[in-house]
Formats: C-alpha cells, structure tokens, sequence
C-alpha cells in the first residue's frame, strides 16, 4: 500500500526517538523514555563553525592579526551556538521558536536568562560553614585535575563504540538481512563496547573521577548557603566573552568533544525504508506524547533568512523511498549554570520577590512537568551525510524537485530534516542548497535536530523549590 510523506515523517521521528533511547540504555531497552526536545526544522551548520569548539577559543594563525582575526571568528561562532541550545525546553517535545529561512529560532524563554532570575530572587538558608570544608574541596580538585584528560579520552572511546553497536542494533530492527549479520556481528561489537568501558574505567580512572566529582558536590552542597549562591550568581557572571554585538549576551556552552564535527568517532548510521514504516510511524516521538502526531511531515519552508513561513509541500510518489544518515550525541558544557544549586534543600524564594509572591515552582516535579524550569539540554542531537531517494525525485515537473534545484523560492523541511534554502548563520545570509540527481537527494553539512533534555527535578514529585523544614532564613538574600 502507498505511503504518504506524513505517515513517512512520523516514521522516521519514531526512528530516531527510538535510536535516542537504545543509546541512553547503551544499545538495550530500558523502561525510562528519555525527554527528547526535536527542532522543527533542523539548523543547518558546517563543520568550521565549530572552530570554537576544537580550538577552545584560542586562535589560530602564523600571526598576531591572524590569530586575533581567528579569536574574533571563533568567539563570534560560540556566542552564535549558544544562543541556539540557551533555552528552556517544552514538555511537548518541540523546540518552539520561529522559523526563519528554515532556521528554528529559540524563544524569549532563554535558560540564561531564568537561571539567572531564579538565582537573583533566591533567598537562601542562616547556616554557618562547616570548618575546612573549602580546603576539603580544592584537595579533592587538586586529586581530580590529572585525571580529567585521560577521563575524556576514555569517554570519546567508550561513546564510539557504544554508537556503533547501537546503529548495528537499530538495523538488525529493520531489516531481515541486517538482522542476520547482527547475529554474528552483535555479540563482538558488544564485546567491543564492554572493553571500551572497562578501558574507561582502567585506564581512564572513571570510578575515581566520578566519586571525586560526586565528593566534591557533597561537600559543596554543605557549604555556607551564602558562599553557594554567591558563587553561583559569580559564575554566572564572570563570562563577558559571552557577549556580541550580534546576539547580545550568551552564556558561553561548548559541545564536546570540540573536534565532533569532522570525527568519525561517535557517529551512528541510520536507515529507514518503506517496509519499516507501518510500525515506526506508530512508535512514540517524544516522552510525553501519546501517538506522536505533531505533523512531522512535508513542508516548504520560508524563502529567505528574513522570512518565517511554512506551507504543506505535497509529495504525489513516494514509491522507492529509502533515508540513510549518520547521526550523534553530543554532550553540552556549560560553567555557568548549577542544577546542584537548584536542587538544594536550602535556599527559597524571597517572600519580597514576585517569584515569592507568586510561588511559581522552578518544576512541580510532574509528569509530564511544569514550571519555570522544567529542564535544559544536555546534550545536541546532529545528523549529516543524509541521502534520500523516492520515485518522485525523477520528476523534474515536481513541486519539490522544483524548490530543492531552487526554481522555486524556499527549501523543504522533511520530520526534522532541513532540506535547502536559505539560513542566517552570524548576520550572514548563506544558501542550504540540497543537491538532486538520478532520483537521489543528498544534503550536505550537518544539522542540529533536537536535544537530550535533563529534568530538573531528579525525583517524580519533587517540587522546587524544596526547602527544608525549621530554616533560619538570611534576611534580604
């Protein structure tokens, strides 16, 4: 029986989600639905906007002038992708924002921008510091600093191996032939995977790094809240190079590993044909959504970087249609923000603030969640390398071989695909020009397409604010 490109496009965003959870269970189902955020459309990018990222910010050049060229571009780039993952995510699944071009814009409800206004209208427990407890801290820093390098490069490798024996998973789901080879191939790549850990655990030190780090979250949790908090609205702070001209203040976040965009390493492939989408089109989408029917499917997107529109872009033929990608998780680095703050039993809403007149809940604690902030992303969701082919892509009268080969003002927004036109990246307008050919369309660069969300309150029905009862509070903060 035919398929439509709607029952298509839902099939292919019940792929992915489905990808997204084998990854978050190391290639095998778990009970947990991860909270998953998708654009809707993807954000084109190329790999050399993320110089940033792979020089951390140091420039690079034969030069004085190259080298403080390069800074100027690379910090112009970070403050760029900071924008697009400082947002506060919907429960419903979708980033909302306006579409521009194809470029889904974040809304007003920025995740800097909140942390900081629940961080400024906190008031925070009389508690005295405990005796020693900030040398107790800088010894554990002092005992964790060697062994970070070798704990991120046992990371990348455990990540790797991971993404592929959870592509390898996904496709023997799919396909009988792949099926078959995951039965021979299967129990080596997981064995893979057990070596790449234990080699992370051995040789990267990961227990010992990570009961550093959980040690030293303790003892700062027993801090004076006072010194808590002012460090916190510190680091929040203490970041100007966040600040362009061109996107105002952004807190600085980094996706690592910075040189993602032109590794191998960490990218899974992906692969969706006809006879995979009576069942994933059924297959849920989002945590919370119940048939995932967010009208994933065909739309043609607004013509210019100046534009915001999006219409149904009909398919008439989708005979044939196959979609390969590779797709990865990229984990988001951000030192300004400290959930651990949020999640502290000693702090409240000043009574004098609008926020404590109005007892808005950072998150209930929910299911699904509400509140000021319900979550914020953890890691990028991106794909590259995607190659669609259908019957349709022969027909040169087509209105979609029309507006891919540009004949027609726009590009095609395809699930979470962004399939040409025109973007803004930087103040620069740039064409997202997808290339067709003997019925095949291949998209060129990667895309950004949605985020691994982290709930913000770690336990079903832990409201925050969560104060501890009988508090002595600090008069005015």
């Amino acid at each position: 029986m035919p398929k439509t490109a709607d029952e298509i496009a839902s099939a292919l965003m019940g792929g992915l989600y489905k990808f997204v959870s084998l990854a978050a269970g190391d290639g095998e189902a778990t009970n947990a639905d991860p909270f998953v955020a998708w654009c809707k459309p993807g954000i084109p990018f190329e790999p050399e906007d993320f110089r940033f990222a792979k020089f951390m910010l140091i420039g690079q050049g034969a030069t004085d002038d190259e080298r403080a060229a390069d800074f100027s571009l690379q910090l112009t780039q970070a403050a760029g992708f900071s924008r697009f993952v400082d947002f506060v995510p919907s429960v419903d699944g979708i980033v909302a924002g306006k579409i521009e071009g194809g470029v889904l814009r974040p809304g007003s409800a920025a995740l800097s921008e909140i942390y900081k206004r629940i961080l400024e209208s906190s008031q925070i427990a009389q508690l005295p510091e405990p005796q020693g407890i900030n040398e107790q801290i800088k010894e554990l820093q002092t005992q964790a600093a060697p062994l970070r390098e070798a704990y991120n490069s046992g990371q990348e490798a455990f990540e790797a191996a991971r993404a592929e024996y959870v592509g390898a998973r996904m496709a023997a789901g799919m396909s009988a032939v792949e099926r078959l080879k995951f039965q021979s191939t299967g129990p080596q790549l997981k064995s893979k995977l057990k070596r790449a850990r234990q080699n992370w655990e051995v040789e990267g030190s990961k227990t010992q790094y990570e009961n550093l780090l959980a040690e030293i979250d303790s003892l700062r949790a027993k801090r004076s809240p006072a010194i808590w908090r002012s460090e916190a609205i510190d680091a929040y702070n203490s970041l100007p190079e966040g600040e362009n001209a061109t996107f105002g203040e952004a807190r600085m976040t980094i996706p690592f590993p910075g040189s993602f965009a032109s590794n191998t390493g960490g990218w899974t492939s992906f692969a969706l044909k006809l006879e995979n989408v009576d069942e994933l089109s059924r297959s849920k989408t989002t945590k919370w959504s119940v048939d995932g029917s967010f009208g994933w499917g065909s739309l043609k997107l607004g013509g210019s970087a100046a534009g915001s529109t999006a219409e149904k872009l009909a398919i008439k033929n989708t005979d044939g249609f196959s979609l390969k990608l590779s797709i990865a998780q990229v984990p988001l680095l951000r030192r300004w923000f400290d959930p651990w703050f949020l999640r502290s039993e000693f702090w409240r809403y000043n009574p004098a603030t609008i926020e404590g007149q109005n007892n808005v809940p950072v998150s209930d604690g929910g299911s699904p969640p509400k509140g000021l902030l319900v979550g914020y992303p953890v890691s990028a969701i991106f794909v590259r390398e995607v190659e669609i082919g259908m019957a349709e892509l022969h027909d040169e009268t087509s209105e979609l071989v029309k507006t891919l080969k540009g004949e027609a003002k726009g590009g095609w927004g395809f699930g979470v695909l962004n399939v040409g036109g025109s973007y803004e990246r930087n103040s620069e307008e740039k064409k997202h020009k997808a290339n067709v050919a003997d019925g095949k369309l291949t998209i060129p660069g990667l895309q950004l397409v949605g985020y691994i969300i982290e709930p913000t309150s770690e336990k079903p029905d832990m409201k925050l604010p969560n104060p501890k009862p009988g508090l002595t509070w600090v008069a005015g903060g």
